[in-house]
């Protein structure tokens, strides 16, 4: 068993459940305050302790933090502090059998190892935010490495079996042939969530996977590797609504035979509206990897304008606002100028506020949302 790092253990808790905060915005606030070079124990409870108390007053941006750090907090259990990575090597028999069907070809499976770094050769990867790497034949050290700090448990299992993926393409590829990143680590991701699913019926861990790449996406600087792979797997989605995975198995013959620029005309199509959505999802998995790419965005608001939003369970006086919010009188009628001016909330009879009708569903439905306001 791996002892979860702390910032694994509440990075885990905050992508499984819906907070009030708008995701990526409050993303930097968790790696800040919680580090991957700590384990998760005494220190760590201290420590949300801690931002508890410092949150627990009346400031806008606080309440929703208190708010969202209580039940991160509540969340975590026993069972999310350690990954049974052996248990995971058993599978790895099984998770052969499912890649050479899925892709068609053979290989020998790469010894897995954690360690605390990667192999010197492979520094500047750990420095760029790799969690796993595979290192090829022909290298010194041949073999899949993963970082223990980085292991948890919304990506590992499928990163497992993601790098015995590339294991099995570079060993039916030429060593000059070149690798385009965009098409298999889009397959790679592909296939690692799928053959997952199969293993395990785990459509939660799935979908907190596909939160993570989304918030990366939008949190991490380009020089990281994590930045990108939403992208990837976004356009690996929108040829999969084009022919499902028989187009796939054609485009990785192509890959495999070394014609670069017949699958890259694919991107040509999907930026021209070319491309013809054509294919009908046939199960669960498959309609998980159609909505891949379909992240509805909230409209983000500040704190301050939030709470005001979240008191108008009837409409409300200014002064009745200021008094539930427990702000000034001239903040919450700035406040509420801007609530005014972005359609949220409008005046109604005898001067009283409420939130405006057409966006009243937007914020029951979570798609109204606060900005975290110290990025």
């Amino acid at each position: 068993m791996i002892e979860l790092s702390e910032l694994k253990v509440v990075e885990n808790a905050f992508l499984r459940r819906n907070t009030e905060y708008d995701k990526p915005s409050f993303y930097p606030f968790i790696e800040r305050n919680f580090s991957e070079n700590k384990l998760f124990n005494e220190t760590t409870k201290q420590k949300f302790t801690g931002l508890l108390a410092t949150t627990n007053d009346h400031l806008a941006h606080n309440v929703v933090l208190h708010k969202d750090l209580t039940a991160i907090q509540k969340s975590i259990s026993k069972k999310d502090l350690v990954f049974d990575e052996k248990a995971w090597i058993k599978k790895m028999p099984l998770v052969r059998q499912k890649i050479e069907r899925e892709l068609g070809l053979r290989f020998t499976p790469k010894e897995i190892s954690f360690c605390d770094s990667f192999p010197a050769s492979s520094k500047n990867l750990e420095q760029r935010g790799a969690s796993a790497i595979t290192v090829f034949e022909g290298s010194e050290g041949a073999g899949i490495y993963f970082l223990k700090r980085r292991v948890d448990m919304t990506s590992t299992a499928i990163h497992l079996i993601h790098e015995q993926i590339h294991t099995c393409f570079s060993q039916n590829k030429d060593k000059e042939q070149i690798f385009m990143e965009w098409f298999e680590e889009g397959l790679a991701i592909l296939y690692s969530l799928k053959i997952y699913y199969e293993v395990t019926s785990d459509m939660k861990t799935l979908q907190a996977y596909r939160s993570r790449s989304w918030i990366y996406s939008r949190v991490k600087p380009e020089w990281d590797f994590t930045k990108r792979y939403f992208e990837y797997m976004k356009i690996i989605s929108r040829i999969f609504l084009a022919g499902g995975f028989k187009l796939l198995t054609q485009l990785q013959q192509l890959y495999l035979s070394k014609q670069r620029e017949k699958i890259n005309t694919y991107l040509e199509k999907i930026e021209d509206g070319s491309l013809k959505i054509t294919y009908i999802p046939k199960n669960d998995f498959e309609q998980f990897i159609a909505n891949y790419g379909v992240v509805i965005e909230p409209e983000q608001i500040t704190p301050l304008e939030y709470r005001i939003v979240t008191t108008l369970k009837k409409p409300q006086t200014i002064e009745e606002i200021s008094t539930a919010i427990c702000a000034p009188l001239d903040v919450t009628k700035n406040a509420l100028n801007h609530l005014f001016g972005k359609g949220v909330c409008l005046v109604v009879k005898e001067n009283k506020i409420d939130i405006n009708w057409r966006k009243q569903d937007l914020f029951e439905k979570g798609l109204l949302k606060p900005i975290f306001p110290m990025n």
